[in-house]
Protein backbone atom coordinates (compact mmCIF):
# COMPACT_ATOMS: atom_id res chain seq x y z
CA UNK A 1 0.00 0.00 0.00
CA UNK A 2 1.51 3.67 -1.21
CA UNK A 3 0.15 6.74 -0.91
CA UNK A 4 1.60 9.92 -2.57
CA UNK A 5 0.82 13.30 -2.09
CA UNK A 6 2.15 15.79 -4.58
CA UNK A 7 4.87 12.60 -5.75
CA UNK A 8 6.24 12.99 -2.23
CA UNK A 9 5.65 9.18 -0.64
CA UNK A 10 3.59 9.46 2.65
CA UNK A 11 5.39 7.46 5.41
CA UNK A 12 2.74 5.14 7.18
CA UNK A 13 2.61 2.39 10.06
CA UNK A 14 1.67 -0.93 9.41
CA UNK A 15 -1.83 -0.24 11.34
CA UNK A 16 -2.36 2.99 9.33
CA UNK A 17 -1.56 0.78 6.02
CA UNK A 18 -3.82 -1.41 6.81
CA UNK A 19 -6.73 0.83 7.75
CA UNK A 20 -6.30 2.63 4.54
CA UNK A 21 -5.80 -0.50 2.60
CA UNK A 22 -9.56 -1.69 4.38
CA UNK A 23 -11.32 1.20 3.21
CA UNK A 24 -10.61 0.94 -0.20
CA UNK A 25 -10.65 -2.45 -0.91
CA UNK A 26 -14.75 -2.41 1.12
CA UNK A 27 -15.23 0.39 -1.89
CA UNK A 28 -14.29 -1.37 -4.33
CA UNK A 29 -15.76 -4.71 -3.64
CA UNK A 30 -18.93 -2.78 -3.44
CA UNK A 31 -19.22 -1.78 -7.20
CA UNK A 32 -20.80 -4.46 -9.10
CA UNK A 33 -19.47 -3.33 -12.50
CA UNK A 34 -15.75 -4.55 -10.77
CA UNK A 35 -15.09 -8.57 -10.37
CA UNK A 36 -11.75 -9.34 -9.99
CA UNK A 37 -8.54 -7.10 -9.74
CA UNK A 38 -4.98 -7.28 -8.74
CA UNK A 39 -4.27 -3.59 -8.24
CA UNK A 40 -6.31 -0.35 -8.25
CA UNK A 41 -5.16 3.45 -8.35
CA UNK A 42 -6.89 6.25 -7.19
CA UNK A 43 -6.35 10.05 -7.94
CA UNK A 44 -7.81 12.20 -5.95
CA UNK A 45 -7.38 16.37 -7.10
CA UNK A 46 -7.78 19.06 -4.90
CA UNK A 47 -10.19 21.78 -6.32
Amino acid sequence: MEMKVDGRALRMNRFVQRIVSNIFIGILNSLHEIDDWDEATITVKKR
